[in-house]
């Protein structure tokens, strides 16, 4: 679980440039997110609330959001969002782990993902996913 959220986390530098704004929070949603423990030590790993949104259907949600504005219901994204997502629960990051899971991103995981490229593409030759 922490590797997957060490990965999630190691985009949020560059989607940060590249919008020009900060990450205040993340949303979650899907299977994943029904864990509590998932939910929390992503809060933990990002260090920001995470936010469990209360549809299961997160790519129908976005789909009728993109719909109503096109359709002239909302005039941009932040309207439809305000009125068309809420949110179940949020987990706030524990200051005592986050401090952990920093020092555990910054010297061991950006060393230690790099080094398993060569393996991936290993197991990528051996399973031929996602050519299956």
């Amino acid at each position: 679980i922490e590797g997957i959220a060490f990965n999630l986390y190691s985009g949020v530098p560059l989607i940060e440039k590249k919008s020009g704004r900060r990450i205040e929070s993340v949303s979650v949603s899907g299977g994943g997110s029904q864990s509590d423990t998932i939910c929390q030590i992503t809060a933990d790993i990002f260090n920001r609330p995470v936010r469990r949104i209360h549809t299961h259907e997160a790519s129908g949600l976005g789909a009728a959001i993109i719909a109503f504005i096109g359709a002239g219901v909302f005039p941009n994204y932040s309207a439809a969002i305000k009125q068309m997502v809420h949110y179940k629960d949020t987990f706030e990051p524990r200051p005592q782990n986050a401090r952990l899971y920093h020092e555990l991103f910054s010297r061991v995981y950006t060393k230690i993902y790099p080094r398993l490229k060569d393996l991936y593409d290993e197991i990528q030759k051996i399973t031929r996913y996602p050519d299956i």
